[in-house]
């Protein structure tokens, strides 16, 4: 995926907008069934408290290639429902592995999520939330077109889980939904926040999706879950970094420096060898010359063109983990 991180630095440089292709997020569906989490989160849902959150992905092609692609489709509408993960955890991958991908999710509010890849005839998603007193579930058909199925099952005699939901579901179209967003943004004519309560995916979403099916080969190689920090990055904070490691090695240098000196000084003195101990003398104004070229740099992001800064720390939108 290192297409994505050249078309990050592109854009920190440019004043282009982005509009990537996950309109499924825009569904009433989606809508619904996250006011639904949110209810169940605050202790008034009608199914009762979260027990897990599940997606399975159906699809004919299960390599590593699609799967992750996949993964990263499906996790935009993850965002959208439970925030931003915290932790990731996946079991499979290798040759066969890919092929019965598991992985492990938690939000912010601790909910669970469990997205796993299946085979199927044509790719297509399910979406089931598992609640104390029952469980919604949610079929979309390939590439999100057509008609979305709801469905649920209660033990319980309240009320209809469903009422939040649209009675009806159109045939969705994605590419109109696109299109329609493409048209308000080259108008300038976006809806605010207020009047769509799930914003179009921009560029820092789809980064997010990027970035976390990258994480998954990761945590398969080392066997253990991966822990996501929200942390931007920006070529300010790179430069920071490698000035930081530059500092740790100057200052290692200059130990080993001292301590060179020092042992040549001092055969140089027993055996009177004038060059050498003229050598040995010099080492402060080498370290001090080092010291200063050092804090000199320091002052070089200062030189460079403010916008560029500013447009790296707007735009840098993948995320470390550890």
């Amino acid at each position: 995926m290192l297409w994505a991180y050249e078309l990050d630095m592109i854009l920190a440089d440019s004043t282009a907008t982005v509009i990537p292709a996950l309109a499924a997020r825009q569904h009433p569906i989606i809508q619904s069934l996250r006011t639904l989490i949110e209810q169940s989160i605050a202790g008034n849902g009608p199914l009762g408290s979260i027990e897990s959150l599940q997606f399975e992905r159906r699809q004919p092609t299960r390599n590593e290639d699609s799967v992750l692609a996949s993964f990263a489709r499906d996790a935009d509408i993850i965002r959208v429902l439970i925030g931003d993960p915290s932790r990731l955890m996946a079991l499979g991958g290798g040759d066969s592995g890919w092929a019965t991908l598991a992985v492990g999710l938690s939000g912010p509010d601790q909910v669970s999520v469990r997205w796993h890849v299946a085979k199927g005839k044509t790719p297509e998603l399910s979406i089931q939330l598992l609640c104390e007193h029952g469980r919604i579930c949610i079929e979309i058909p390939p590439e999100d077109r057509g008609a979305w199925k709801v469905s649920h099952q209660s033990d319980s005699e309240a009320s209809d889980p469903l009422l939040n939901f649209p009675s009806e579901t159109t045939d969705f179209q994605p590419a109109k939904v696109l299109l329609a967003h493409l048209l308000q943004t080259a108008h300038g004519k976006n809806k605010g926040s207020s009047e769509r309560l799930i914003p179009p995916a921009t560029w820092p979403d789809a980064a997010r999706t990027i970035e976390l099916a990258e994480t998954i080969p990761r945590s398969v190689k080392r066997g253990r879950g991966i822990d996501l920090h929200q942390e931007e990055f920006s070529e300010l904070g790179t430069f920071r970094g490698t000035m930081a490691s530059l500092g740790c090695g100057i200052i290692m240098a200059g130990l080993f420096i001292v301590f060179v000196a020092t042992l040549v000084g001092g055969v140089a003195r027993a055996a009177g060898w004038d060059f050498g101990e003229r050598l040995a003398s010099i080492w402060p104004y080498a370290i001090l010359t080092t010291l200063l070229l050092f804090l000199v740099l320091q002052f070089l992001p200062f030189l460079l063109p403010k916008k560029a800064n500013k447009n790296a720390d707007a735009e840098g939108s993948f995320t470390r983990d550890s």
